[in-house]
């Protein structure tokens, strides 16, 4: 089984995603590569599924997809344990349609991403480093989150970025 990327969140996620199901230990010989040699492996039956991290829709997904793989749901209380490691995690559909052949919605996690800089770097040049973020590709950057109901932040926000959350009602 490819367990993701190995490097950072990817590894760990990996493999705390498949302890967390009860499986791993002898059961399971994790490896780590690309996404890409992930699909490679897949479709030549040397490994038996992939973790595969990163917003859908994703190629290698896709080009497993049509060599006859199919999408698992990630779900059930093994979830909620996975969240006492990771409180950013959160419960995620990925809508039907967007892979080839998806008829239905699929049950997977999703994380909330932090941008982080110094509490001291000028709050100007944060609240535009925070606007290029948001407006440089808008159709990756959605804010499809109500404010009432979008997950804490578990660090202080940094003034710069808090002024362009308020100015986009995209902070409480």
């Amino acid at each position: 089984m490819v367990l993701g990327n190995p490097s950072g969140i990817n590894e760990t996620l990996g493999e705390r995603l498949i302890n967390s199901m009860g499986i791993g230990g002898s059961e399971v010989r994790g490896e780590f590569v690309t996404r890409e040699l992930a699909v490679e492996k897949l479709l030549k039956g040397e490994i038996d599924a992939a973790i595969v991290i990163g917003g859908p829709p994703q190629e290698p997904v896709v080009n497993a997809l049509h060599g006859g793989a199919r999408l698992l749901d990630i779900d059930g209380p093994e979830i909620d344990r996975l969240r006492l490691y990771y409180p950013l995690l959160r419960r995620m559909l990925i809508p039907r349609g967007i892979y080839p052949g998806q008829k239905a919605p699929v049950h997977t996690i999703g994380v909330d991403l932090l941008m982080v800089c110094r509490a001291d770097l000028d709050n100007d040049l944060v609240y535009e480093l925070t606007r290029a973020y948001f407006e440089q590709d808008p159709e990756n950057v959605r804010n499809d989150t109500d404010p009432q109901r979008a997950p804490a932040v578990v660090i202080p926000l940094h003034p710069g970025a808090a002024r362009y959350y308020r100015e986009r009602e995209m902070s409480r």
